[in-house]
Order: structure tokens, then C-alpha cells, then sequence
């Protein structure tokens, strides 16, 4: 199922609250398809469309890429931002208040799990230590995100 673009904007269109929020969302648009083309299974990008967030803090892009096999979805949302930056498949999120729900939902998982001393292997990648002090420091902004309220808080 294809993810539904009719209410987003290209990224290269996001507009953000004023001057300094929309420059720093086209900066994230650029680090969103930066960081899929990083990925051996990423050969480039078709298009991006901005979902959702705020300015150098935290925003969802969904990614239409071309992947270098078939095994690869070809849509993925992407989370960037002040944040470690992550992809996520479509098939369960439909929209980029759903994937920042996820994506906080996942990093939190990641923080509990090294603060009580269990594997992360089995979670989202997080290209940060699985050290105390990175999940506390990541903890801090996944609540600020959530005080932002970006998505409903279950």
C-alpha cells in the first residue's frame, strides 16, 4: 500500500513557523535523504515530503528512495533532528504524527534497555553508545518532544 501524500508538502517546499524554522527544516529534508543514501540498499532519491515538526529539533520526512533490490520498500519515513536519525516502513504508520509516536515509542524502548543493562542488539539502531549517560541525554529529548506534542501521548 502506497503512503498517502495528499496532506504533505515536498520537503523542499516545508515551511516552518518563520524564517529560521523553515531554513532549518529544508536543512533536515537534506540530512533526512542524506542519511537513507548512507545505506548500501539506498541507490538514490526520488522524492521527499515533510510530515511534520519542529526546526532543528525534530521532524518526519517520508522518503520515496530507489532501493538497489527488490527486498527494499521503496517508501520509508525518516525521523532527523536533535535526535539519532532513524527510518521506519510505512506499512504500519500511516502518517508523520504516527511515525513520531513510533520512533519516540522505539528510542524509549532502546533507553530502557540500556539503563537496565539489557542487549540493544534486537532494537533500533542507535548511532550513539549504549552508555547511562546517552540514554539519560536521549531520554531528556524524547520527553521534550513528547511536551511538544507533535503526536497524541497514549
Amino acid at each position: 500500500m502506497l503512503p498517502d501524500i495528499s496532506k504533505l508538502v515536498p520537503g523542499e517546499s516545508a515551511v516552518g513557523d518563520d524564517e529560521l524554522d523553515t531554513r532549518l527544516l529544508l536543512e533536515m529534508n537534506e540530512e533526512a535523504k542524506s542519511f537513507l543514501l548512507g545505506f548500501k540498499w539506498c541507490s538514490d532519491i526520488r522524492r521527499s515530503f515533510f510530515g511534520d515538526g519542529f526546526g532543528g529539533i525534530i521532524a518526519a520526512f517520508l522518503i520515496e528512495l530507489i532501493p538497489a533490490s527488490a527486498q527494499v520498500d521503496e517508501w520509508l519515513w525518516v525521523v532527523v533532528g536533535e535526535v539519532p536519525p532513524a527510518y521506519l516502513v510505512t506499512d504500519e504508520i500511516p502518517d508523520a504524527a504516527s511515525a513520531l509516536e513510533t520512533y519516540v515509542d522505539l528510542m524509549n524502548e532502546w533507553v530502557d534497555a540500556v539503563e537496565s543493562g539489557l542487549p540493544t542488539s534486537d532494537l533500533i539502531p542507535v548511532n550513539a553508545p549504549p552508555t547511562v549517560e546517552t540514554a539519560t541525554l536521549l531520554k531528556r529529548r524524547l520527553d521534550t518532544i513528547e511536551q511538544l506534542g507533535l503526536y497524541a501521548v497514549a
